[in-house]
């Protein structure tokens, strides 16, 4: 019988996706009002830590933490991966590709993190794992097949997004070796603190800084539910296994395929959704067999 904390856990994690869902197309949104993607992601990370900041410092006195060189070190990596060339990878693919086929895409996420997990940090996987990949590469190519919208075949847009999962993935592994040791809320300021000075000194070599693009309306959504979307992501990830997030990866393209249906009009033929539902149900076949594994007594 799972515990209360993972009754918890598990919605924090439903909170997150249903957050991440409603964060893609805002961030294609404020694309779409006139932000270059370096603009959007120093903007909207720069709200971000100013919410997040104060809650991370309480913290730090509360608990007296020690950070040694090497912690410095690796929280520099983890803002370089999670704060930079994460956010600038899928705001560029959103840029060239929809709000839908980045929502799809990125509910491979979980995948992608027990793979991560296997290749750097020696963690088990289980033989049933290169079968769902390739029965969920087949939905995704149903997806992407020539159909009536603008976005019908694989391009640099969708290599952006793809790197970017490949990116978030290896940062989530990471953040969660520190999860032990530090507050939840420490590690998502850190990520911040030691990566937004590079986000702005990119944007100060290659656009002209104007103060008032900072204040306007999408990226202060967008760092709101950043705050929100990465807090509740890493509190529930500091109970449970990292892997166990592959569920509820399902819960984001469905709120992103709304939201695009009622403000841009993005539609899916029925071919698209074809492909979707195989997406979703190999990573259904992925949290099934996994919890079967569990019961064998497997660590995966």
């Amino acid at each position: 019988m799972l515990k209360k904390d993972s009754y918890f856990a598990y919605f924090l994690l439903f909170i997150s996706y249903a957050i991440f869902g409603i964060y893609h197309p805002v961030q294609k949104q404020g694309l779409d009002s006139g932000y270059t993607p370096i603009e959007f992601a120093a903007a909207s990370m720069f709200f971000a830590s100013i919410l997040l900041m104060p809650f991370a410092f309480r913290e730090y006195k509360k608990h007296k933490l020690k950070i040694n060189k090497k912690v410095i070190y690796e929280f520099l990596l983890l803002g370089f991966l999670a704060t930079v060339l994460a956010p600038l990878l899928k705001l560029y693919g959103l840029f060239l590709t929809s709000a839908n086929n980045v929502a799809l895409i990125t509910a491979t996420s979980g995948i992608f993190i027990t793979i991560i997990a296997y290749l750097l940090f020696k963690e088990k996987m289980p033989n049933y794992f290169p079968p769902v990949i390739i029965f969920m590469s087949w939905g995704i190519f149903l997806f992407k097949t020539p159909s009536f919208n603008n976005f019908s075949s694989f391009g640099i847009g969708d290599l952006c997004v793809f790197s970017f999962v490949i990116v978030i993935s290896l940062s989530t592994n990471l953040a969660k070796k520190y999860m032990i040791k530090f507050p939840s809320i420490l590690i998502s300021s850190a990520r911040l603190l030691f990566g937004l000075p590079l986000l702005f000194l990119l944007y100060f070599l290659f656009f002209e800084f104007n103060i008032t693009r900072l204040f306007s309306f999408w990226p202060i959504l967008a760092g709101f539910l950043f705050v929100l979307r990465v807090s509740t992501y890493y509190h529930a990830l500091k109970i449970i296994n990292i892997k166990e997030v592959a569920l509820f990866a399902i819960v984001s393209p469905i709120i992103t395929f709304a939201y695009s249906f009622l403000l841009f009009g993005e539609t899916l033929n029925l071919i698209q959704i074809v492909g979707v539902l195989i997406v979703f149900l190999g990573i259904y076949i992925h949290v099934v067999m996994k919890s079967k594994t569990k019961k064998n007594n497997l660590d995966i």
